[in-house]
């Protein structure tokens, strides 16, 4: 049996094989979690370095934590779905606590500004959502069980959901002359 010997070049080669294959097999499987970012500055515009801003899920109770960097910013490491409690705190500042609605591959940008004061005082902020995503380009079709309930569906089909999706549009069949096209091709809606 004779061993084959690669060069330098070859290796890089097959490396740069491995990395295509594995970077581009991630990109078709669906996004169920959010991430939330933003800045942490004080009361003066400034912006605060080590930061310690927490992310604790309210229906499981488990937290995660991260701090702000040098530029002030904080990014959560991707997070399930629910509802969150954000607490930011920083030495000699107040510390902030903000209730937050995550949905299906949101990302959502809060800045957090922090009040000089004791470090035992605790601002509480409820704060509407947007109803716009600026940050994300990316569409969902989030339906609670409840919207599904009292949507006006024919004969109760889940398939029907996906027409309500902003964005989609039924399949028409073409028509030539007197013959429609999918007579001659077949049909061409993605749903039967």
């Amino acid at each position: 049996m004779q061993r084959v010997r690669l060069t330098g070049a070859a290796w890089r080669w097959l490396g740069l094989v491995f990395v295509l294959a594995f970077s581009t097999a991630g990109r078709a499987q669906i996004v169920d979690s959010a991430v939330i970012t933003g800045l942490v500055k004080d009361s003066t515009g400034a912006v605060l370095v080590n930061a310690e801003v927490s992310f604790r899920n309210e229906g499981t109770g488990v937290e995660t934590k991260t701090v702000s960097n040098s530029e002030g910013l904080y990014v959560s490491p991707p997070l399930p779905t629910g509802d969150y409690e954000l607490l930011a705190k920083a030495p000699g500042l107040q510390a902030l606590i903000q209730h937050i609605r995550l949905e299906v591959a949101q990302r959502k940008e809060i800045d957090v500004v922090l009040a000089p004061g004791k470090t035992t005082q605790i601002v509480n902020v409820q704060a509407s959502t947007l109803q716009l995503d600026t940050q994300n380009s990316t569409l969902s079709n989030l339906r609670t069980s409840t919207a599904v309930k009292n949507l006006p569906l024919n004969s109760r089909n889940f398939a029907q959901l996906m027409s309500l999706a902003a964005g989609v549009v039924p399949a028409q069949s073409e028509v030539v002359g007197t013959v429609a096209l999918s007579a001659v091709r077949g049909s061409t809606s993605l749903l039967r």
